[in-house]
């Protein structure tokens, strides 16, 4: 019981920290030291967890990984790649209702570039002639920008699920792809479908743009607009995913090729990687895997299995409610994985379908958490009411998990 006073008192600490908006790498490195003290301190643990993160090659390939993430978004960025795109996209399928979720969607690949503000506007625009509440516009940008947290390879969250686990991120992604195909299905038939959606003809996205509705000068144009933007992204999960490269080397050599399409000159290069250097973002990423060596280093995780198993729950109701709480609590899927996943990769180490479960859960958590900050910012920006607004999501996440469960139980995965 003194072992549940110990973590509950840790989680205490780091979700205040988290609600007044400290740094999370600030945030999680406090959370570790909190570990640390309470579990009979000494020099031999802090040494381990220390080495163990710094020498783990984890550790290097998810922070080189999201270096390069940041070279990618800055290629995107200065070359109006997604401007560009997304007026393509305008002429090529001329209907706001397919625009209406692919929009978010595809904005959310790269979760860095833009993010709810910038799909936010577009939502506004494509959605004027549906006559769309603000919570059902909060909804749609909200909940079509996350469909990937399962799958995408160069989210920080699923390198961080597949480094904690132990499992290869390819065989990560493939076990979940219809997760995310999931999502997408009741995305649409949620919030997509229904009588107020009829087919109309674009003329709205461009203007939301550009303020000008610019015309595509032809067909090759369209073509190379759309290449450009999906192309580096589906390149690195086939990378990863087919010939299972890992996730730093395929996103390394995905920028490399994207600088001789976009003829980067030295300059620009050396500017790229510069404006790649984000402190905050690398210091999260080593904050979080240092907490998750503590966790080990003191012995905590083996305490907390030992805790659970002895409660007579099943591991799948254990893991489930777990990480549907601490992402509900946190609101930060990096932060829920840093807690939830080493008790589960602990409890279930290797069996992918206990794994999923448990990220099922922990995404559902977090999505109808009022600590997120990407519902925040969406609801505010469509002037909408939080709690309304979540009112679809809980349906959907309801689904979402239903249909998880059901899947495993029959084929007696869980």
């Amino acid at each position: 019981m003194v072992i549940i006073l110990k973590l509950g008192f840790t989680l205490l600490l780091i979700l205040t920290l988290l609600f007044r908006r400290v740094n999370l790498g600030h945030t999680m490195l406090i959370g570790a030291t909190s570990i640390y003290l309470l579990n009979n301190p000494s020099n031999t643990m802090l040494i381990t967890a220390v080495r163990n993160t710094i020498w783990s090659s984890d550790t290097w390939v998810i922070i080189l990984a999201m270096f390069f993430v940041m070279c990618l978004e800055y290629q995107f960025r200065t070359n109006g790649i997604l401007t560009k795109f997304m007026d393509s996209l305008n002429s090529t399928l001329k209907s706001d209702r397919i625009l209406l979720p692919l929009m978010p969607a595809l904005l959310g690949l790269l979760p860095s570039i833009g993010g709810a503000v910038f799909s936010a506007p577009l939502v506004e625009s494509t959605s004027s002639r549906f006559k769309l509440s603000g919570e059902h516009k909060t909804a749609i940008n909200y909940w079509f920008r996350h469909v990937w947290e399962f799958i995408n390879p160069i989210g920080p969250s699923l390198l961080f699920a597949s480094s904690i686990a132990g499992i290869q991120l390819s065989v990560l992604i493939s076990n979940q792809l219809w997760i995310t195909l999931l999502a997408l299905i009741i995305g649409w038939f949620v919030l997509v479908s229904g009588n107020r959606f009829k087919k109309t003809q674009l003329n709205t996205l461009s203007t939301a743009l550009s303020g000008v509705e610019q015309p595509i000068k032809d067909d090759s144009d369209t073509l190379k607009n759309i290449l450009l933007a999906i192309g580096p992204i589906l390149t690195n999960i086939i990378l990863i995913t087919v010939f299972d490269i890992n996730a730093a080397v395929s996103i390394t050599m995905v920028v490399f090729l994207m600088g001789i399409v976009l003829k980067q000159d030295f300059k620009d290069i050396v500017k790229m990687l510069v404006n790649a250097l984000n402190f905050k973002l690398h210091w999260s990423i080593f904050s979080i895997l240092f907490f998750q060596q503590m966790l080990l280093a003191t012995g905590i995780t083996a305490e907390i299995v030992t805790l659970f198993k002895l409660s007579g729950l099943t591991v799948p109701v254990i893991v489930s409610l777990t990480a549907f709480l601490i992402g509900l609590l946190t609101g930060v899927a990096q932060g829920m994985i840093a807690i939830v996943f080493p008790i589960v990769a602990a409890m279930a180490p290797g069996e992918l379908s206990i794994i999923t479960l448990s990220l099922v859960a922990g995404t559902a958590g977090q999505m109808l958490s009022p600590a997120h900050l990407c519902l925040v910012v969406t609801a505010d920006y469509f002037k909408a009411n939080l709690v309304r607004s979540l009112v679809r999501i809980l349906i959907m996440e309801t689904l979402m998990f239903a249909c998880v469960y059901l899947v495993f139980s029959i084929f007696r995965f869980v």
